[in-house]
C-alpha cells in the first residue's frame, strides 16, 4: 500500500476523505490522531524509527497509509 506523510499532507488526506486507511504517528501526533479517529479511521502509534523505515523522507512523525485502487 502507499503511504503520504507529514503533517499538512496527511491532515488534508484525512480532512477531504482521500481513501486514509490508517494513520501511523509518534504519540507527538495527538491532534492528528483524534481528527483520524472523529472521522473513523484507525490509528496505529508507532516510534520514529518505526516511520523511518515506512517512508523514506521528513515524517514528522505522521504517516497515512492510503488507498489508491478505484473500481
Amino acid at each position: 500500500m502507499p503511504y503520504v506523510y507529514g503533517k499538512n499532507t496527511v491532515r488534508e488526506y484525512i480532512l477531504n476523505n482521500k481513501n486514509v486507511l490508517k494513520i501511523i504517528a509518534n504519540n507527538k501526533s495527538n491532534d492528528l490522531i483524534n481528527l483520524a479517529k472523529s472521522k473513523g479511521i484507525s490509528t496505529q502509534i508507532v516510534d520514529n524509527a518505526y516511520l523511518d523505515k515506512l517512508v523514506s523522507g521528513r515524517h514528522q512523525g505522521i504517516v497515512a497509509q492510503i488507498n489508491t485502487f478505484k473500481l
